[in-house]
């Protein structure tokens, strides 16, 4: 039980990490192509 418990708390760690860095991606990407828009 307690390897059960530490496994899910490491995937929800890992999969809280995945999309914090795939929404920090998505902002970099978004910047560009808003500026190139206005200029």
């Amino acid at each position: 039980m307690f390897r059960l418990l530490i496994l899910e708390t490491y995937i929800d760690m890992y999969s809280y990490i995945n999309t914090e860095s795939k929404n920090i991606n998505l902002k970099k990407r978004c910047k560009p192509k808003k500026t190139r828009k206005s200029l």
